[in-house]
């Protein structure tokens, strides 16, 4: 390999000078989430989380980048704030978390667990951790200035000891800074914590030992505790490995390591471009930028001096300069400029590193990592082979400022610099595992203690996903724990297969004699004492006035009526015994309570209830209900009965109260799923029992999803204000139209486009826009084959589960589901087109 003179001069420099590797750690100990160096310097570590900024209304970012912009402009002189963002593939401990987390441990929900986590094995998370080390350096330190960057090759640093008044002064200030920018990022909604020193020495120990780490020795505790018998530093303990320097690469412990060094700042910068710098970036990658704020009369006097002014002022704006700045009186220009707006320079400086077992896999990556600079704003990188070995270092939480590069640049800009963009993670506790459009873990509870209700909205168009993203999320509600149980109403024979699946109560409902429903319970449930429940009396009599006569204006004499022959009916009977709704009818025919008018309104009532008590709907209300209501999975297919409108009205009454003891039970988390139920909903009295209990479950630690093709379906219902103002979670899948409706169901301009540009990639992956309260994500579901085949309706699928079904009766539905799932992974159609992913 051809070397030029200033390559032989820097490796002949390195051989006579430089320190070992050891000596280039500025480590000697953390202590009370201290970081301690051999130099004097002081930091605290802080995992950050990020938020997504570009999901926001543009009122919220525009305030965003005024605070932002002013709490950059109240850092203190001489404080380095030091990113580092770690992107790599694979998250264990997500899936370990998951499936500690689903508590049904039946054969069948194993089954479904391991398919998943076997899936998620072959398509791995990304997972993405930001750090933010806050330091100090000692005040014997020289600063930076505004001359040309230090391109020094030597790294020795003179260890100095502190004394102790020193030492407790240095780090109660550093405590007052790093707690002042904590709270400060808080403020502006970020979570932030700061780390445990265990957790600091991990982030060193797996960064200086990336293979050893992994492979040999995992990272524990208890190596790294302190011992009075043992006096060696922490760099001692955590350099295991010395390090190979080449010109093109900086090897350590098995892995070559490169970096990609900012050697041109943006022409134009704005929160989208980092954004898309990091997404360019892929999946593994470190990145680094650290700010350091320097004496502001000092180097404003020596931007002045220098007559650097013309190089600054392209730093500092937007756009760019193209002219050279040339006459003095700009350089005042700029100064004033800087003054009037409050405006702070800091030096800042940013590079990104890639690592890999072989030269070839590394180069090849930093070279698309080079090209992806130019995304940031048409900035410009450089593959700083001078500094391979200072860039490594300028990874470690008191060693940012050993890139020598950096640039001095505006609070204004600064603020679209910073990688503080991320999707939302999820929620604390992690419910149902899913991924971002960016493949990171997304958690999603839905039932998280800080959703001021657990009622959700679902839209999305024929072909969307919406059937299938429903049973998903269902099936694995159901498999977190056996205190979980799902009731569905649903109008389009969308949960067949997984009620078999999950061997449910699956309600076809259709006027045979194959089905009987008795909305009268037994006799010890409406009188729990000596007097009925108050709510059961009204619903009764609800139920009975909309099969009466739905559209009359019941006068209080004639709800008494009803209400008397209620308890007339039950008199005489035993307390585990219920009537049915022909009793009733009989007392009201013979009734022989108050006047003459009564007792014809009472025998008129009877007639008109005779639609209900003979004929085909005599066979389904006017009989012993056989169906069982104490199934996890409940489902009443509507469907087929589409035709009688009466019917369907009076078992939207029905259904729920049949179910209200199971609601009743605490214990249960409950979610009642109404697909497409809105074409019952429209004009009927059924709207008043939904509406209580979207306002009322809440109480009873229930949840109401519901589901439709598009936004006009919930805005023309009768309680659409009940229904959206009372759901804090929607589910948006791709929709043909009316985007544009969104914004009343809460969305703002930049989360309707997002919703608008979803991707489905049938057989593949799906991508669901979900608004969690306050929070918004864009989702991908990626499901397995098996999960696929459970909550698949596209109709080759179901003609082909049909078809094995025929030719092998024998088996089981969860057989059915496997072996389909080993011939067409991704669905009949779509398995001779791609892969399953």
């Amino acid at each position: 390999m051809k070397t030029n003179l200033l390559i032989k001069t820097r490796d002949l420099i390195q051989r006579e000078k430089s320190p070992s590797f050891l000596k280039e750690l500025d480590l000697y100990s953390v202590e009370e989430g201290v970081l301690i160096g051999v130099s004097g310097s002081m930091g605290r570590a802080f995992q950050f989380v990020g938020r997504d900024l570009l999901l926001k209304s543009e009122t919220e970012i525009d305030d965003f980048e005024r605070r932002m912009h002013k709490y950059l402009n109240a850092l203190p002189e001489r404080a380095t704030l030091h990113f580092v963002v770690r992107s790599a593939t694979g998250d264990d401990s997500s899936l370990h978390e998951y499936a500690s987390s689903i508590q049904v441990q039946s054969p069948l929900t194993q089954t479904f667990l391991h398919a998943k986590l076997n899936e998620y094995l072959k398509h791995p998370f990304t997972k993405r951790d930001v750090f933010l080390f806050v330091v100090i350096h000692p005040e014997w330190r020289k600063a930076r200035s505004s001359f040309l960057p230090d391109i020094s090759i030597a790294f020795g640093k003179k260890a100095r000891r502190l004394s102790e008044i020193e030492f407790n002064a240095s780090k109660e200030t550093l405590f007052t800074i790093s707690s002042e920018i904590e709270e400060s990022f808080r403020d502006l909604g970020f979570r932030i914590r700061p780390l445990e020193d265990a957790e600091i020495i991990r982030y060193l120990y797996e960064l200086l030992n990336p293979s050893y780490s992994e492979e040999i020795v995992p990272f524990e505790e208890r190596y790294f505790e302190t011992n009075e018998f043992d006096p060696a530093s922490l760099r001692s303990k955590l350099a295991l490995h010395p390090p190979l320097l080449d010109r093109e690469y900086f090897y350590l412990d098995h892995f070559f390591h490169r970096a990609v060094n900012l050697t041109r700042l943006p022409e134009s910068t704005n929160l989208k471009s980092m954004k898309e710098f990091e997404q360019v970036l892929g999946k593994d990658y470190f990145l680094t930028l650290t700010l350091e704020v320097p004496d502001q009369d000092q180097e404003k006097a020596q931007i002045k001096r220098q007559g650097n002014f013309a190089k600054a002022k392209n730093f500092f704006s937007r756009t760019k300069d193209h002219e050279a700045l040339a006459r003095a009186g700009e350089t005042e220009e700029l100064l004033t400029e800087i003054a009037s707006s409050s405006d702070k320079l800091f030096y800042v400086s940013m590079s990104v590193m890639v690592r890999g077992r072989s030269k070839e896999e590394t180069s090849l990556v930093s070279r698309e990592e080079l090209r992806a600079f130019r995304r940031l704003g048409d900035a410009q990188g450089l593959e700083d082979h001078m500094n391979h070995d200072r860039l490594f270092l300028s990874f470690l939480p008191l060693q940012g400022d050993e890139n020598p590069l950096a640039f001095i640049v505006r609070s204004e800009v600064l603020v679209h610099l910073l990688p503080l963009q991320s999707s939302w993670p999820g929620t604390d506790r992690i419910g149902l595992l899913l991924k971002t459009y960016r493949d990171e873990p997304l958690r999603l509870d839905l039932f998280d203690s800080k959703l001021p209700a657990k009622h959700s909205v679902m839209l999305g168009a024929t072909g969307s996903g919406k059937s299938f993203f429903t049973n998903h999320l269902l099936l694995h509600f159901l498999m977190e724990s056996l205190d979980h149980e799902v009731i569905v109403i649903d109008l389009g024979g969308s949960y067949r297969k997984l009620a078999g699946v999950l061997e449910g109560a699956y309600l076809e409902v259709e006027c045979t004699e194959k089905f009987a429903l008795n909305p009268f319970p037994v006799k010890e449930v409406l009188f729990p004492g000596e007097s009925a429940d108050a709510t059961f009396i009204q619903f009764l009599k609800e139920l009975l006035e909309q099969m009466i006569a739905p559209k009359h204006e019941w006068s209080s004499s004639e709800k008494m009526i009803l209400e008397r022959v209620i308890s007339e009916t039950y008199r005489n009977l035993g307390r585990d015994e219920a009537p049915l709704l022909g009793d009733v009818e009989k007392r009201l025919r013979n009734y022989k309570l108050g006047d003459e008018e009564d007792q014809r309104k009472a025998y008129q009532f009877a007639k008109e209830l005779t639609l209900f008590t003979e004929g085909e709907y005599g066979k389904i209300l006017n009989r012993r209900g056989v169906f069982d209501f104490d199934a996890r999975f409940t489902v009443f297919d509507l469907r087929k009965i589409s035709q009688y409108p009466e019917l369907q009205e009076i078992l939207l009454l029905i259904i729920p109260f049949a179910l209200k003891r199971k609601f009743e039970n605490l214990n249960l988390k409950k979610m009642l799923v109404l697909d497409e139920c809105w074409k019952l909903l429209k004009e009927t009295q059924g709207t008043d029992l939904v509406e209580t209990f979207y306002r009322t479950a809440r109480k009873m630690n229930a949840a109401v999803l519901s589901i439709s093709q598009n936004p006009e379906d919930f805005l023309d219902a009768a309680i659409s204000g009940v229904m959206i103002n009372n759901s804090p979670v929607k589910y948006i899948l791709r929709l043909k139209k009316s985007h544009e409706k969104l914004a009343l169901f809460g969305l703002n301009e930049n989360e309707i486009k997002a919703a608008g540009e979803l991707e489905v990639k049938p057989g593949r992956y799906s991508e669901i826009f979900i608004k969690f309260d306050d929070q918004s994500v864009i989702a991908k579901l990626e499901p397995s084959a098996l999960e696929y085949w459970a909550a698949t309706t596209d109709a080759l699928d179901l003609a082909e589960e049909a078809k094995l079904k025929r030719n092998h009766p024998e088996y089981t539905d969860l057989q059915v589901l496997e072996t389909l799932a080993k011939q067409f992974p991704n669905g009949v159609q779509k398995t001779g087109d791609a892969q399953h992913v």
